[in-house]
């Protein structure tokens, strides 16, 4: 029993050595591998690019090239119509004053043109005399044809007052004094609106004056009388010439002479009473019927005068105004001949150096470097006079820098004809559209036309150099930055990875102003003489690989992935974006984002800074 125990005694002795032993062997293989760990993260720290926080001048600007033009250059072109040939040309790059003659065009066609206009004038303006002198012979003639018809129609207005002695005017309600005022349309439609039936002109004679019926009406009455007294006469006469003759005092001869007097002293009373008659009946009605129905058709005379007088006056009146435009047409023709006759000579509008319209033009423009014998079209550039004294700068800007640029803002000028030279000028016009040139060469290529108004030493500049302009957005007189590829987004805040104490890298967000496409502002979250990581630490780049490893699925699960999202509601929907780089995996900054497309786009000096560290 007890060599038993001792025997477990000792198998349990050994058993916690190894259990010791093996602890020892832990503790010991752990520490070796931190050390080792460590020195790997130490060296592979003092491999990796490092940039010093340092505080220094910066300046935030964005540079561009372009062309030197005179921005008082005096444009030039040909007003000729049609195709003209240049019979004598002034050399090119001769300074001339204003006045003096540049070019001078073919115009023998065009003297021809202009003797035919100055006939084509002549007759045209002897066909105006012509037709302003019948439109006063219109006006004349219709006046005196209404004045004509407005006398025969008072005349047969006359005539009826006349016949009944009644006053026209009183039937008319018309004051006579007022006729020669009125409009004779009116009048012709009072008269023929007049209802003489029911006129009573006889029975009103008694106290009006009379007339020509009441004359004749008396004038029968009296004959009625005269020839009743006669009758009398006669009657007595044949009785006594009865007793005379039945007593034999007269013959039977005298006694029948008596008694046919009688007879026809009767027979004429009769009948001037049926005069009479008739002429109360029958004449009285047909002489006003034809009284009235002259007063109606010199009325309607009237009106045709009226009307036709002034259709007259509007036919010679058209005619006139046919003429005069016919002849301000010949006028303006010739005058049109003599301008292209006088462009056929083109001489300087200032002084300046003579550039020719050609030169320098697009390869795709077909009109043919200008010379003598050579033909140019209507509106073509002829001649560029560039004043020295003013010059422009036009730069491209890309889309990615119009929230920097504004104008006005101070730009530094540069060129490669005067090296070693610097020209100040400012921001002067922004295009409000890209350049649609440059959208036509390249679609995904937008850029801006800028005007840069040159302000100092334009007079050494010539039109058509080459510069390079640096806009200054800001310039910060000291201030911490770093370059901006240390400065990634992590989580949608800028973030930056500081060497900590223990030489291991640290992440830390910090708050960033503007940059120039290299360095970036940091307003916040670093200290001076802190070293930043250029590129991310092992372990990012190691959850990039990730990351991207995760995006390597097949076509089919993307599409049924896609088709799932499809048909959730857009807010369900994950973000697949998130504002990172899709090369990268990692967020990325405006800031980068206008550096990766300026590299792709290889634009010509998209930006730079100036200052301390400047990479």
């Amino acid at each position: 029993m007890s060599s038993s125990n001792s025997f477990i005694s000792k198998l349990s002795a050994r058993r916690w050595w190894w259990v010791t032993a093996l602890l020892v062997a832990l503790v010991l293989i752990g520490t070796a591998l931190s050390m080792i760990g460590s020195s790997e993260s130490k060296i592979e720290i003092a491999e990796k690019a490092l940039y010093t926080v340092e505080e220094a001048p910066l300046t935030i600007s964005v540079t561009s090239s372009g062309n030197v033009r005179s921005s008082n250059a005096k444009v030039i072109h040909n007003k000729v119509e049609g195709r003209t040939t240049i019979i004598w040309l002034i050399p090119e790059g001769t300074h001339v004053e204003k006045g003096d003659k540049l070019m001078e065009l073919d115009s023998s066609s065009l003297e021809d043109q202009l003797v035919n206009d100055e006939l084509d004038v002549q007759t045209s303006k002897a066909n105006l005399v012509t037709a302003r002198e019948n439109l006063e012979l219109a006006k004349k003639q219709g006046e005196s044809d209404i004045d004509s018809a407005k006398v025969n129609l008072r005349l047969a207005l006359l005539d009826l007052e006349k016949y009944t002695g009644r006053s026209i005017w009183e039937i008319l309600n018309w004051d006579e004094k007022s006729y020669d005022n009125v409009a004779l349309t009116n009048l012709a439609e009072r008269v023929s609106a007049v209802n003489w039936s029911q006129v009573d002109l006889a029975g009103e004679l008694q106290t009006q004056r009379q007339g020509q019926f009441a004359q004749e009406l008396e004038q029968a009455q009296n004959n009625i009388d005269k020839i009743d007294m006669q009758l009398a006469q006669a009657k007595d006469q044949y009785k006594g010439s009865s007793n005379l003759f039945h007593r034999g005092y007269i013959t039977e001869t005298e006694y029948e002479s008596d008694r046919l007097s009688y007879q026809t002293t009767k027979l004429d009373l009769q009948l001037a009473k049926t005069e009479k008659e008739l002429l109360q009946e029958f004449t009285k009605r047909r002489k006003l019927e034809e009284l009235m129905s002259a007063v109606d058709q010199q009325a309607f005379l009237v009106e045709k005068a009226v009307l036709t007088a002034a259709s007259s006056v509007r036919d010679a009146q058209a005619k006139l105004n046919a003429q005069q435009e016919s002849y301000n047409r010949q006028v303006s023709r010739l005058k049109k001949t003599k301008e292209q006759l006088a462009a056929c000579t083109i001489t300087a509008p200032q002084a300046g150096m003579v550039v020719y319209g050609t030169t320098g033009q697009d390869r795709w423009d077909d009109d043919q470097p200008l010379d003598e014998g050579v033909e140019v079209r209507e509106r073509q550039e002829l001649f560029r006079l560039p004043a020295s004294d003013q010059m422009t700068a036009d730069v491209k800007i890309h889309e990615s820098m119009l929230e920097k640029v504004k104008e006005g803002l101070p730009v530094k000028i540069t060129t490669d004809a005067i090296p070693n030279r610097e020209f100040e000028g400012h921001v002067k016009k922004i295009a409000l559209m890209p350049d649609s040139q440059s959208r036509w060469l390249n679609p995904d290529l937008k850029v801006y036309n800028t005007e840069v108004a040159i302000t100092s030493g334009a007079k050494v500049l010539r039109p058509g150099m080459s510069c390079q302009a640096e806009i200054i957005v800001k310039e910060f007189d000291s201030t911490k930055y770093v370059p901006i590829q240390a400065v990634i987004r992590v989580d949608g805040q800028p973030t930056v990875y500081v060497v900590g104490p223990n030489g291991r890298p640290q992440k830390r967000v910090v708050q960033v102003g503007l940059d120039n496409n290299r360095m970036i502002r940091i307003v916040s979250g670093l200290q001076t003489g802190e070293q930043v990581l250029l590129n991310p630490p092992m372990e990012e780049g190691a959850k990039r690989i990730g990351k991207e490893s995760g995006k390597g699925k097949s076509k089919s699960g993307e599409e049924k992935k896609g088709k799932q999202e499809r048909g959730r509601p857009e807010e369900e929907r994950p973000n697949r974006g998130g504002g990172r780089d899709g090369m990268t995996g990692r967020d990325e900054s405006a800031s980068e984002r206008d550096a990766r497309a300026e590299g792709s786009r290889q634009l010509d000096g998209g930006g730079s800074g100036r200052g301390k560290g400047t990479s």
